[in-house]
């Protein structure tokens, strides 16, 4: 208002990170090894060639503080985001594998993309199987086709077509129609890579959930 009082010219153009995060709680702090009581948001996915993947920033990254200010949930970094300056320096500070560090990160005007998650070869054909509640089916061209997905690459994930009720995965919020990216860190191409990454009691799945990615604990 100043601003325009004065005859400035206001600019509409908001700051633009590039990722998708989430809260963090007690099971993803136990499950990284760091405080129970930090605060934060956790990266679940970096838009390639964004201000955050230029930046350095990866998945699974604690954000603690930007622009020199603490970050307590995904509305606090948001709001600081779309407030900021595009083109200027903004500092970071991470949690990465229970060490803090430091990135800086010059923000871009707010852009509203799609993108497919990355994807290789997978298995031929799609097989059910149920685990922790979940079924899942491999996310292949046929797959694809009778659920009319959108916007999805083959072989990128397996998608889930059933949540049992009262089950881990109940619990853990999954639900049909997620597409499971990562189970541990390790990126799931079919239901085989599914299976074996799904080996300890507390489990760290990347899911995408429409035009969002999250980052979900299974127990």
């Amino acid at each position: 208002l100043p601003q325009l009082a004065k005859g400035v010219k206001v600019s509409h153009q908001r700051g633009w990170l590039g990722i998708s995060m989430g809260e963090i709680d007690s099971s993803i702090t136990e499950y990284l090894g760091i405080k129970p009581d930090t605060e934060g948001v956790i990266v679940a996915e970096v838009v390639p060639n964004s201000p955050a993947a230029k930046a350095g920033l990866k998945s699974y990254d604690i954000i603690t503080t930007f622009g020199g200010k603490p970050v307590k949930n995904p509305q606090d970094l948001a709001v600081a985001v779309k407030r900021a300056e595009p083109g200027k320096k903004y500092g970071v500070d991470i949690i990465r594998k229970g060490k803090s560090l430091k990135l800086d990160v010059v923000l871009s005007t707010e852009k509203e993309e799609n993108y497919a998650s990355s994807a290789g070869s997978g298995s031929d054909g799609s097989s059910s199987v149920s685990l922790y509640g979940i079924y899942a089916d491999d996310l292949d061209r046929e797959t694809i086709k009778k659920y009319r997905l959108q916007g999805v690459t083959p072989y990128g994930g397996v998608l889930v077509v059933q949540v049992e009720s009262d089950s881990p995965a109940a619990k853990a919020n999954i639900k049909v129609g997620d597409i499971i990216l990562e189970v541990n860190q390790q990126q799931i191409k079919n239901t085989r890579d599914f299976s074996k990454a799904l080996n300890r009691k507390v489990n760290l799945l990347k899911i995408k959930r429409g035009d969002h990615t999250a980052v979900i604990v299974l127990k």
